[in-house]
């Protein structure tokens, strides 16, 4: 792994750190009236985790641009342009977290391309090496690819040797279909707190 990404990662990471042991010397009140800023920055951690990759590794590593900082431009930005009440899509949220850390739109979006492809990539992967595949199941364990969900095919069929069932997968696309995408839906909040 690129030493530059290590830093990235470990900063956001102690940042995230950082701002959790914050919430947690709060009293309840303040945390009712900060939920905002809580929602939006765990927002922000997540999406940086998702954004992030080599490319980018070195902006966001910068000392200058922090996660406090990041929070607060994006709740600025949102204020500005949706007033008290927030519905940002999460292009837009990406826009922000771009913006904030001066990453080039261009880099940043051919990197998320990349990163999409390399899931399709494995998602076709898990397909290939997955058909036609019989899948044996001894003293109630399934030896399986974590990520499918057999229980809940309904193309699944079993047949009871004593102790042994066969599992044999007769579609593994739609199993398949059910690895999550590094994707959120739109992020929805009240600004009203801040």
């Amino acid at each position: 792994m690129n030493e530059n990404l290590k830093n990235a990662e470990g900063k956001i990471k102690r940042e995230h750190e950082e701002f959790k042991r914050e919430i947690e010397k709060m009293e309840p009140m303040q945390v009712y009236t900060m939920s905002g800023v809580i929602i939006f920055a765990e927002a922000t951690i997540y999406h940086i985790n998702q954004l992030i990759c080599e490319e980018l590794a070195d902006l966001i590593a910068n000392e200058d641009a922090t996660l406090k900082g990041a929070v607060q431009y994006i709740i600025s930005q949102v204020r500005n342009k949706y007033g008290q009440m927030g519905d940002l899509p999460v292009e837009e949220f990406h826009q922000l977290i771009w913006d904030y850390y001066k990453i080039d739109h261009s880099a940043a979006k051919k990197a998320m391309e990349e990163r999409t492809k390399k899931m399709e990539e494995r998602k076709k992967e898990i397909i290939k090496q997955g058909k036609n595949n019989t899948l044996k199941k001894k003293n109630n364990q399934i030896n399986i690819i974590d990520v499918l969900n057999t229980s809940t095919s309904n193309k699944t069929k079993a047949k009871a040797n004593s102790d042994d069932i066969e599992i044999k997968i007769d579609d593994i696309e739609e199993h398949v279909e059910q690895i999550p995408a590094p994707k959120a839906g739109p992020l929805q909040v009240s600004l009203f707190d801040f």
